[in-house]
């Protein structure tokens, strides 16, 4: 079954009044049918919670490399050229996280 485009349109305002992506909320409306049920609302921490996740991710990669540096510090009793960048992006994504943190608990209030 194909939509006219002024269909096409409606499902992208509400999908974007709801706060999902165009696909997810097709699909939840779609299925609260089928299950003759109510559709789920958009729950608010979605956003927050991959962000974070992310965040996590980047914080991991991070650790990982200055450990790395920091243990052949230890080994050698020479920084490797490497070991104070490390330590920067380390700064950095760790504010970063801390940013997310503060827009995560905005979304939630």
């Amino acid at each position: 079954m194909w939509v006219s485009e002024r269909e096409w349109a409606a499902l992208k305002a509400a999908a974007e009044r709801s706060g999902w992506a165009l696909g997810a909320f097709v699909a939840e409306t779609a299925l609260s049918v089928v299950e003759e049920r109510e559709p789920l609302e958009h729950e608010p921490w979605r956003e927050a919670v991959t962000c974070l996740m992310q965040a996590s991710g980047q914080v991991n990669r991070v650790g990982v490399n200055l450990n790395q540096a920091v243990a052949t510090l230890q080994a050698t009793g020479a920084p490797t050229a490497a070991l104070e960048g490390y330590a920067r992006t380390a700064e950095r994504v760790l504010l970063r996280l801390d940013e997310a943190v503060q827009e995560a608990r905005r979304k939630l209030r």
